[in-house]
């Protein structure tokens, strides 16, 4: 048996052929991020909140094997006075309150995250004894059973849990809209639940067709709508929902959760394969990665939430010399390193790089920096972003005004490029729209009203981006 949750224990391992990997690093009654001297100069997380600081959104049968289970009689009873209050009640689930959520993407994500450090955002299904503990451990959503704050294998292990995580919650959303039909809700609840095209709406971004208060408390008449013949009757449905889930076969299972399903079951069984393999590539090449701290003869690359939180600690000509690995064969990588550094690296650690992905395969469109075009930018040259070899996501991470002045930050995997320029905010914002491919001289037409670019306003900034390594040119056909 998987540290899963119970229902989707039964079905995972009834699709995957191997165990799950264990991720023994990520200790629940110990938390390494609550220890500064783990996370580093990282922000370390609270003990009275730990990851906690969220509140999951559970799917109608998830509650309803709650409410059934007196193996979390503690978490039922706060299940139980959720329900009762109404916050964040449908038939498909309960979920935090528009306010909660609206919170959460300030403070927990946006700006400087406070995500593991504010307590009055702790999930309130979170019991206040011993470390601190789950209420509903057993039958928790997908987003608490697939987060981890370590990684055995860095960003493999990322990638297979956060493929897992799109896998189960496919299978929430699914099982859900199925129950909802199986249990009889009416014409006049399905059409206040779904879209046109039978998308759930959200609660949470106020998506449902009548008032919610920011507390996450329905009008009346909304109530009665979503609910019909259910209406007060709420813990009963959710305990039917639990009762016919349970009794579904895998290959009913997988007949609910359509093409998207099997879609998914590949993309996991292919991130299992790869957090399995232990063999380091013939090719390697430095992601940049500009270290948080250099001091007393030591460079601290830290890896945050998106690889397992992990920081390490290298000496300084080390770091410094793993620019040498350039995608050529590692053999001679690791030669010029040792030449420029006076340290040979031993294997654990360049497995260590590699797992985290400050060394990397230079596969996919990515050049590797011994096959770069340097020459400076063309009208002509067509560009895209370097996406660290790993198909990273690019994305508006920051915009606002600070102290009077606008600003925009892009993301793309560790790197950042902040336009604080006004003349220059839309030109950032395109960038993004056309992070796949554009052509450099289309840049010009990218302005604000009233501020025209010139081409060397444009190449200017392209010609920075190149050299900081965010921008790369695409060979020539």
């Amino acid at each position: 048996m998987s540290n899963l949750p119970v229902h989707y224990d039964r079905w995972i391992t009834g699709l995957l052929a191997e165990p799950l990997p264990s991720e023994g690093r990520a200790t629940c009654g110990d938390c390494p991020m609550c220890k500064p001297e783990v996370v580093l100069d990282a922000r370390p997380f609270m003990p009275d909140t730990k990851c906690c600081t969220y509140t999951p959104a559970l799917p109608s049968f998830q509650v309803g094997a709650i409410l059934t289970d007196p193996d979390v009689a503690e978490g039922a009873a706060r299940v139980r006075e959720r329900i009762a209050q109404g916050i964040g009640l449908t038939p498909l689930g309960l979920f935090p309150s528009p306010a909660y959520t609206d919170r959460y993407t300030a403070e927990c994500i946006g700006g400087e995250p406070e995500f593991g450090r504010l307590r009055d955002m702790r999930c309130p299904y979170y019991i206040e004894r011993e470390t601190g503990l789950c209420g509903i451990w057993k039958h928790r959503n997908g987003m608490c059973a697939t987060w981890f704050c370590k990684y055995e294998r860095g960003r493999f292990g990322l990638k297979f849990w956060t493929e897992m995580l799109r896998f189960i919650t496919h299978l929430e959303e699914e099982l859900a809209r199925h129950a909802a039909l199986a249990l009889g809700l009416d014409d006049e609840a399905l059409a206040t639940l779904f879209d046109p095209i039978g998308r759930p709406r959200s609660f949470q971004r106020r998506e449902l067709r009548g008032f919610v208060a920011d507390d996450g408390r329905a009008e009346v008449a909304l109530q009665k709508r979503m609910w019909g013949a259910w209406y007060e009757r709420e813990a009963e449905f959710f305990i039917a929902a639990h009762e016919h889930v349970s009794k579904l076969s895998i290959a009913e299972i997988r007949q609910i959760g359509g093409v998207g399903l099997e879609i998914g079951l590949r993309k996991l069984k292919m991130a299992q394969r790869d957090n399995a393999s232990t063999a380091i590539p013939e090719r390697l090449a430095f992601v940049p990665e500009q270290p948080r701290q250099v001091e007393g003869g030591q460079a601290v690359i830290a890896r945050g939430p998106s690889i397992g939180n992990d920081p390490i600690v290298l000496p300084t000509p080390v770091y410094y010399s793993l620019v040498a690995f350039d995608g050529s064969e590692r053999a001679v990588g690791e030669a010029r390193a040792a030449q420029w550094s006076g340290h040979v690296m031993a294997p654990e650690l360049i497995g260590k790089l590699y797992d985290l992905g400050i060394l990397s395969e230079p596969t996919g469109p990515d050049l590797p920096p011994v096959a770069l075009d340097r020459t400076p930018v063309q009208p002509d040259d067509r560009l895209r972003f370097f996406r660290g070899y790993t198909d990273q996501e690019v994305g508006i991470m920051r915009w606002g005004d600070e102290a009077g002045q606008q600003f925009l930050q892009l993301g793309c995997g560790q790197r950042t490029v902040t336009f604080d320029r006004p003349e220059i905010l839309e030109l950032g914002r395109q960038l993004v729209v056309r992070q796949n491919g554009f052509v450099a001289g289309d840049a010009v037409g990218w302005t604000m009203p009233g501020m025209p670019l010139t081409w060397p306003d444009v190449a200017e900034v392209l010609d920075a981006m190149l050299e900081a390594g965010v921008l790369q040119k695409v060979p020539r056909e």
